[in-house]
């Protein structure tokens, strides 16, 4: 609000604030080569601030709705060596240190390998059966079954250590 919003429209009369006006705001913001989601959070912030006003009786409708916004693109993810893996196993409790091992080369979401336990583990075919992910809801937990339809196993490596 403070950097980009209130400096462009602070000033000026909410019905003078038009969709028009908010395209070329976008467009100045990155031609300054703000970032793509920087852009989105200003817009998102003034979009927010114009629909209270049209809530309230001082807009018909919102100008910032329908502005095309800059699409963000992902960041790669950050990918642990074996080595670095090694150390964080290392350096973790050791009850959290399968979660870990499982999370750095199991290729299961966060819920997925939280929700796992001991029965999901078949040594003999080296995998392991996702079949539900944890649910915290006011003190409580449960484990629910996926929303995907069935099971699927995933195999296991057995990293080697370095």
């Amino acid at each position: 609000m403070r950097m980009q919003v209130i400096p462009k429209f602070g000033d000026v009369p909410l019905n003078r604030i038009t969709n028009g006006a908010v395209r070329v705001w976008v467009a100045e913001m990155l031609g300054e080569d703000l970032s793509a989601a920087t852009t989105r959070k200003a817009v998102s912030a003034l979009r927010q601030c114009l629909e209270a006003a049209a809530a309230d009786g001082r807009l018909n409708r919102n100008p910032a709705v329908g502005a095309p916004l800059p699409s963000e693109r992902p960041k790669p993810p950050r990918l642990l060596s074996q080595a670095e893996v090694a150390r964080l196993v290392d350096t973790m409790p050791p009850r959290y240190r399968a979660l870990v091992l499982i999370g750095a080369y199991g290729g299961l979401r966060w819920g997925e390998a939280a929700g796992l336990s001991g029965v999901h583990v078949d040594l003999r075919r080296s995998c392991i059966m996702v079949d539900s992910t944890p649910l915290r809801s006011v003190g409580r937990s449960a484990l629910v079954t996926n929303q995907r339809p069935g099971a699927r196993s995933e195999p296991y490596p057995s990293p080697t250590r370095s």
